[in-house]
């Protein structure tokens, strides 16, 4: 009995460290000046350039091996923590060291991803770069905007006529992606994206249950893909990883950052992606406002096929989603200080709003000039 006090005082004093470090971290997501400043522009593209640059030795998501393989590590420890609690007398000492244990691997995890990552999501971002903030928009806007969206659709779906949108394959679309980021340095030069690196995720047979269309891997720099959605969303996606890949945590800042790419790009199939994707947030706002203006009427049978099409797609899902796992992961976005959770993809929205205003703004002050 007393070996295991003594266990359980040492082990408890090798958290010390880690609460600490922890702590500091934690405290730092209260400057989101220095942030910007010093980690997001500074620390971090280094960061993540090695890791990008590390792991194209690999065309197979090294991330996604990694994570099964300390899924696999932590279920077999636990499975040993249950045998070795059930078979000793002294269970308050295996559960005290086993509650020690898993405290500081939890710890480990999050320094390690704030560190390689997760501090982005305090930076000031992309509205601070740009000078426009997703402020609160009216629903006479939102119906201006859903008509914008349908003309634009209308017209780049009349340019894709010829186009294979389902024969296009995945590293062409990633490739468009790349080049794409490359082009909008040019205005933007804070998009610079060293290294692209966006592969197909290992897990996609279980992405209906998981529901997930992308994810970024912060401890590997990978961006993953899933690949069984309709073609045409995977170039928004892709771009809306990448977005991810540079700095850009925020789930809406990400979206919106991949719509500014798509916004000039000469690629007709990004830029119908980038609509369509806005297009359907845009719905689902004008849906919740109960709102229904006469947009749909005016849309060529083209884009109302596409959409009928990726609707049909994640209705036949609807039914496998772990809703345990969503939850979750509106809790994750949660902590992380976005508190929509997992409705602050819909900011894209007042992101969208709020550009078209500003770059209104600014024609409007060279006219008059």
């Amino acid at each position: 009995m007393k070996s295991s006090k003594l266990n359980i005082t040492t082990s408890v004093k090798k958290l010390i460290y880690p609460l600490l470090l922890a702590f500091t971290v934690n405290l730092c997501t209260y400057f989101p000046s220095l942030i910007e400043k010093y980690y997001s522009r500074g620390l971090y593209p280094r960061i993540s350039c090695f890791l990008r640059a590390f792991c194209q030795i690999s065309s197979i998501s090294i991330g996604d091996c990694i994570y099964f393989v300390a899924g696999f590590y932590v279920l077999l420890k636990f499975i040993r923590f249950g045998i070795g609690f059930f078979k000793t007398h002294q269970k308050a000492a295996i559960l005290g060291n086993g509650l020690v244990n898993f405290t500081h691997f939890v710890l480990t995890i999050y320094i390690a991803f704030m560190l390689l990552w997760g501090l982005n999501y305090s930076r000031k971002g992309i509205g601070y770069q740009l000078k426009v903030s997703p402020l609160p928009y009216s629903t006479e806007e939102l119906c201006e905007l859903s008509q914008d969206l349908i003309q634009e659709l209308n017209t780049c779906r009349l340019q894709l006529d010829s186009f294979p949108l389902k024969d296009t394959s995945l590293n062409n679309i990633y490739t468009i992606a790349f080049n794409e980021y490359n082009n909008a340095t040019i205005d933007y030069p804070f998009l610079f994206y060293k290294h692209p690196l966006i592969k197909s995720s290992l897990f996609t047979p279980w992405s209906s249950w998981i529901g997930y269309t992308g994810y970024y891997n912060p401890f590997t720099g990978e961006a993953q893909v899933r690949t069984d959605l309709p073609r045409i969303m995977i170039p928004f996606i892709a771009c809306h990883e990448a977005a991810h890949q540079i700095g850009y945590a925020d789930e809406s800042e990400a979206s919106f950052v991949a719509f500014i790419v798509s916004e000039k790009s000469s690629n007709v199939y990004l830029r119908y992606s980038a609509l369509m994707d806005l297009y359907r947030y845009t719905r689902m706002e004008l849906y919740l406002r109960n709102t229904y203006p006469d947009g749909p009427e005016k849309m060529n049978k083209e884009v109302k096929s596409d959409l009928l099409y990726i609707h049909n797609f994640f209705k036949k899902e609807a039914f496998k989603q772990s809703q345990t796992i969503s939850n979750a992961y509106d809790l994750y976005l949660r902590m992380n200080g976005l508190e929509k959770g997992i409705e602050s993809y819909n900011d894209v929205v007042a992101w969208a709003i709020n550009w078209k205003k500003h770059q209104a703004s600014i024609l409007d002050k060279g006219d008059r000039r």
